[in-house]
């Protein structure tokens, strides 16, 4: 079997020396990943974050991204390249990445002097037209380079990233994939609930929802939903993956 596994966490880059980012270290998907690979008939391609920790396993192959739109390319390449049974999206993406920064004193000055060139009588709409115009100009010299730190106030502009995992099966509509949802401090129904739903909306076979709250070190608690409402729980990082290879592998 082929399988794909994504793990740790996108970073956007406000600049050549900076970037948003978050906590998503790539533990639970570098354990997966290395559970399928313990098999010799299982080659497992294994995309991570920058700095996400990698599988021990060295017949693992390894490609790292940076960017959510690095992940967008490799996640393509790899599905218009090779015919994977499996696609394990642990990785977690970016809702939003950068589109320009400026300081408020920027923001403030352009938009008097587009506004003065308005009407006398400036309505909503040209208000929010005019804005979305500054906005979309300002900050646009600081691409590529570093942004001074001599702005007393920083504005950063962010845009959506595009939903990766919904394209998975857009490529390859035979793959089962899983795919994870993380909430924090929520009852087990709401969990098991939004988890529920994202089997839908994102085409998933299987997805594994679990909680913030429950994760320390090793210790943690997922649930494995599938779309007929069956339900199995795991209680550890090493439970977890050997849940999701039972799973996949007997069904």
């Amino acid at each position: 079997m082929r399988i794909l596994v994504t793990a740790g966490g996108t970073k956007e880059k406000i600049d050549e020396v900076r970037y948003i980012a978050n906590h998503s270290t790539g533990r639970l998907g570098s354990i997966i990943a290395d559970n399928f690979a313990q098999d010799d008939n299982h080659h497992v391609t294994y995309i991570h974050g920058y700095g996400a920790i990698v599988p021990e396993n060295k017949a693992i192959q390894l490609i790292p991204i940076f960017t959510s739109q690095d992940l967008e390319s490799a996640i393509k390449h790899e599905l218009t390249t090779h015919t994977y049974d499996i696609v394990i999206h642990s990785m977690a993406v970016s809702d939003y990445t950068m589109d320009n920064a400026f300081s408020q004193e920027e923001l403030l000055t352009h938009l008097k002097e587009a506004l003065f060139n308005q009407q006398a009588t400036i309505d909503e709409q040209t208000f929010t037209e005019t804005l979305s115009d500054v906005l979309a100009k300002l900050g646009k010299e600081n691409e590529d380079k570093k942004i001074s730190s001599s702005n007393e106030h920083l504005l950063l502009r962010l845009k959506k990233t595009p939903k990766i995992i919904k394209m998975i099966k857009e490529i390859q509509p035979d793959t089962t994939l899983v795919g994870f949802k993380l909430l924090v401090d929520v009852t087990e129904d709401y969990l098991l609930s939004i988890a529920s739903q994202l089997l839908a909306k994102n085409d998933c076979d299987y997805v594994l929802a679990n909680d913030l709250t429950s994760i320390e070190g090793d210790q943690h608690t997922g649930y494995l939903v599938s779309p007929d409402g069956s339900l199995t729980k795991a209680h550890t990082k090493p439970e977890i993956a050997e849940m999701i290879k039972q799973t996949l592998t007997t069904k």
